[in-house]
C-alpha cells in the first residue's frame, strides 16, 4: 500500500484502515484487500481498490464525484505506466497511461443520478457510501442537485462536504439494563461536534439479537470537560436524556440537518451542555 500511495496522485490515502484491528489488517494476503482510496479534502466517495487474479481493479461507485473520477484515473495512469501494462474497462476496452485519463465519465455520472431519482420515485431509501459517513439522499437533495447547472459537480460538492465535516460520528451503543430493558445509547461530549442520527435505529445485527419487536430506550449519555481539553482526566459524566428530549432541547443554532438520516450539532459549551437535561 505504501508503493502505491508513492505512485501518485499526491497525497493518495487508503480510509477504511481499522486501527483497532490493524494486526489482521496486515496479516491479511493481498487477494483478501478491499481498500477504499482518495485524497483529502477532495474525495466524496473514494474509489475502491483490490487485488486479484495477478490485477489490479479499480471500482469507481455509480453515481461518484468529478473529483473522484478524475483521481481514480490519474491513479491509474501511475500504475499502468509503472507496471507498463495496459488498462480495460468493464467493457473490456483498452487504455494507456496517457488516453485513459480521457476516459469519459460525466455520462456514468448522470447514469447514476437517473438510478437515483428511479429508486426514489419507487419510495425506496437510497444510502451511499463515502469515504467516511453514509449519506441518505433524499427527494429534495436530489432535485437540488439535478436542476443545477452542472449536476455532476453538485453532487460531487454535496457528497464532499459530508464527508470533509470535521465532525466526532457518534457510535452506537446497546446493552440490557438489570431490569431486562434494551437501552440504546449515543454520547454528547462538551466542546465536540457530533453528528447524530435524526430518528436512531439498532443496527441490523443488534436487532437480529434482541429480536425484531424489541423495544429500545434511546438515550443519550453526557461527558463535560472540566479541564484541559488534551487530557483524559478532564472528561466527566454530566448525566443522561432521553434521545428525543435532549434532541428538542439543543440550541436550533447549534444543529443542521445533513441529509435524510443525520443531523450535524456544533460544539456546545457547558451551559448548553447542562440545559439538555433540564
Amino acid at each position: 500500500m505504501g508503493q502505491l500511495m508513492a505512485l501518485g496522485p499526491a497525497d493518495l490515502r487508503p480510509y477504511n484502515i481499522d486501527f483497532d484491528h490493524v494486526e489482521s489488517f496486515l496479516a491479511a494476503s493481498p487477494a483478501q484487500l478491499v481498500s477504499t482510496w482518495g485524497i483529502d479534502p477532495y474525495s466524496s466517495r473514494g474509489f475502491e481498490l483490490e487485488f486479484s487474479g495477478g490485477a489490479y481493479r479499480a471500482i469507481v461507485s455509480t453515481p461518484s464525484s468529478p473529483n473522484d473520477w478524475r483521481i481514480t484515473l490519474d491513479f491509474l495512469a501511475a500504475l499502468a505506466g509503472h507496471l507498463d501494462a495496459p488498462i480495460l474497462d468493464e467493457d473490456g476496452t483498452a487504455y494507456s497511461p496517457d488516453s485513459i485519463t480521457a476516459f469519459p465519465f460525466t455520462r456514468d455520472i448522470g447514469i447514476g443520478l437517473a438510478s437515483l431519482q428511479s429508486s426514489l420515485d419507487n419510495g425506496n431509501t437510497v444510502m451511499l457510501d463515502g469515504v467516511r459517513r453514509r449519506v441518505a439522499v433524499t427527494p429534495a437533495m436530489l432535485r437540488r442537485i439535478t436542476g443545477a447547472p452542472s449536476p455532476a459537480d453538485e453532487f460531487g460538492e454535496t457528497m464532499r462536504v459530508i464527508q470533509q465535516l470535521d465532525a466526532y460520528d457518534a457510535s452506537q451503543m446497546v446493552a440490557r439494563s438489570p431490569k431486562g430493558e434494551i437501552l440504546g445509547m449515543y454520547t454528547i461530549t462538551q466542546s465536540v461536534r457530533t453528528i447524530l442520527p435524526l430518528a436512531p435505529t439498532v443496527s441490523r445485527g443488534i436487532r437480529e439479537q434482541i429480536g425484531t419487536n424489541t423495544a429500545v430506550d434511546w438515550r443519550i449519555n453526557l461527558i463535560a470537560c472540566d479541564g484541559p481539553s488534551d487530557r483524559a482526566e478532564s472528561y466527566v459524566p454530566a448525566g443522561e436524556v432521553a434521545y428525543r428530549e435532549a434532541v428538542e432541547r439543543l440550541p436550533r443554532d447549534k444543529v443542521r440537518v445533513l441529509d435524510g438520516a443525520s443531523m450535524l450539532i456544533e460544539a456546545l459549551d457547558r451551559d448548553e451542555l447542562d440545559a439538555l437535561r433540564a
